[in-house]
């Protein structure tokens, strides 16, 4: 059922019906969708990234700005 709500819920917004169906086939909510960078989004449901910038601003997600491996710290610790 969540997976239908997910579908409906994204072409709702305006994406497209088969883009609604990889995201929800990859196990993305609304609530996770939210949570990612277009990079990741694209990388998880195998787009371009301007087809997941695009999902993202359809489904009000803020734009994120990309870690790069320098100002990654989370390495840091683990050293």
């Amino acid at each position: 059922m969540a997976k239908h709500d997910t579908i409906r819920a994204l072409v709702k917004r305006g994406v497209s019906e088969e883009l609604a169906e990889r995201v929800a086939d990859a196990g993305l909510t609304l609530g996770a969708l939210k949570a990612l960078t277009p990079s990741e989004l694209a990388e998880r449901i195998s787009i371009s990234a301007e087809e997941a910038e695009e999902i993202l601003a359809l489904v009000g997600s803020k734009p994120k700005r990309e870690v790069t491996p320098e100002e990654d710290t989370s390495l840091e610790a683990k050293v």
